[in-house]
């Protein structure tokens, strides 16, 4: 099987993410670039990812009664949701190529014997069809595996809400979410950006939250010549919020104080005048991801307002002393819950 193929790649970095912790956007990034995928490739490779970490919860509820009680390895785990959420949520592609795939995947990182095991769950699945989410009792595991939401979320939720407010707002978040990111108002213009923009992606539109955003109903905008030049990078609409409510001056002193992967920091450094000594510090507890802060600012052509560091925040006092920061922003790790 080619190195490259699409279904290979997708379980490889499933197995990253999962098992290391890695940035799933990042990982799908860097993987679509060093294997040179097409357009489609890429669209392909990114839908699956994304969708079996989206859709967990469902498709391991799917699963389960084909596997039973057999331990699997995490690689083989994520094969399986792999195919059964490509037969389940994709209409376009036929089983015959996801068996196949799957199947030489599992024999290529495997076994023969696990590649005919991997085949006979599929032919059961198959056969058998999947179990139906609405058949469960229990209006909180109900909804925690329809949409794929633990359950102490979903109690938290109709807690708070109630259970029609918690199954409405749960019930929204599985919609397909716009692309969006940020133009480098340091290099081009948004409108330029997007005339530049539209040969590949004819539905990009400006932003209407964010005064540097464009926005795209899909496709991988981080694939595009424009993002390796630095004209653009990801970030979501509501995160490009955060650099201009800070009202920076050309000469601050700005301390970013949870900066990895470096969206904010490199939006905050758009606002500074260096010859007029502004700066930004960005903080982050992990060398590599410091790495990415650097990298992301050598990118967008900003290193000279940005210095990245390895440093637990909350002592930042006794680091920097004296020294003095015209604006800080703490971007602290969260639940995410709002």
């Amino acid at each position: 099987m080619d190195k490259n193929n699409v279904r290979l790649l997708a379980v490889n970095v499933l197995a990253r993410v999962g098992g290391r912790g890695g940035y799933s956007n990042l990982t799908v990034d860097s993987t679509i670039r060093q294997a040179h995928l097409s357009a489609r490739d890429a669209a392909l490779l990114t839908n699956i990812v994304y969708g079996v970490i989206q859709h967990q919860l469902t498709l391991d509820y799917y699963l389960a009664p084909f596997v039973g009680r057999r331990e699997l390895e995490p690689w083989v785990r994520q094969l399986l949701r792999t195919a059964i959420y490509q037969m389940h949520y994709l209409d376009k592609i036929p089983e015959r190529a996801i068996f196949f795939d799957s199947t030489e995947i599992a024999k290529q990182k495997g076994h023969a014997g696990l590649a005919k095991f991997v085949t006979a769950i599929l032919r059961n699945v198959q056969r058998k069809g999947l179990r139906d989410v609405s058949a469960i009792q229990d209006p909180v595991k109900r909804l925690s595996i329809a949409t794929s939401v633990p359950e102490w979320i979903v109690n938290k939720l109709f807690d708070q809400w109630g259970e029609l407010e918690a199954t409405a707002l749960l019930n929204s978040i599985n919609s397909a979410p716009r692309a969006s990111a940020r133009v480098n108002r340091t290099m081009i213009q948004r409108d330029d950006l997007v005339f530049r923009l539209q040969d590949e992606f004819p539905e990009v539109r400006n932003s209407v939250l964010a005064t540097s955003g464009v926005v795209a109903p899909g496709g991988h905008l981080a694939g595009t010549p424009e993002f390796a030049d630095g004209l653009l990078t990801m970030q979501d609409e509501s995160s490009q919020l955060v650099a201009p409510s800070l009202d920076i001056q050309p000469g601050d002193q700005v301390l970013d104080a949870c900066a990895a992967p470096g969206g904010k920091t490199t939006h905050i450094a758009e606002w500074l005048d260096p010859q007029a000594g502004g700066h930004v510090t960005a903080l982050d507890l992990h060398a590599h991801k410091v790495n990415l802060i650097q990298q992301n600012a050598d990118r967008m052509h900003l290193a000279d307002r940005v210095t990245a560091q390895t440093l637990d925040a909350r002592k930042a006092v006794e680091t920097f002393g004296e020294q003095k920061f015209d604006k800080v922003l703490v971007d602290a790790p969260c639940s995410g819950l709002g």
